[in-house]
């Protein structure tokens, strides 16, 4: 199962959007105290460690909620499609047998 190369594509996509900035500083376009952020270190390292806390929460509640609904899906393979009439067999001559009544269709 390849579900999650599109997860991994947008985080590869986020990456290479952030690296992508540091040539600027690198050539001399930006100046390094222009790409320094204001705030204090300690303040950036907890934001770092929040988001990556709650993105792993996230991802590993959208990994469990996939594979049971890929384990569900896989279980009703095993099953017999179910119908609008489920229950009921059809015989030769166009009666559908339930088990409190018969429904005729067709004219006899």
């Amino acid at each position: 199962m390849v579900w999650w190369l599109g997860f991994v594509a947008v985080i590869c996509g986020w990456i290479v959007t952030e690296t992508g900035r540091q040539p600027w500083v690198a050539y001399e376009q930006l100046r390094t105290a222009d790409a320094v952020s204001p705030l204090a270190a300690h303040t950036v390292a907890t934001t770092l460690v929040l988001f990556v806390l709650v993105y792993s929460v996230v991802f590993a509640m959208g990994l469990y909620y996939i594979n049971r609904l890929i384990a569900r899906t896989a279980g009703s393979r095993d099953r017999a499609p179910r119908h609008r009439n489920a229950g009921a067999a059809t015989s030769d001559r166009g009666q559908s047998f339930r088990r409190d009544r018969i429904i005729n269709f067709g004219s006899e």
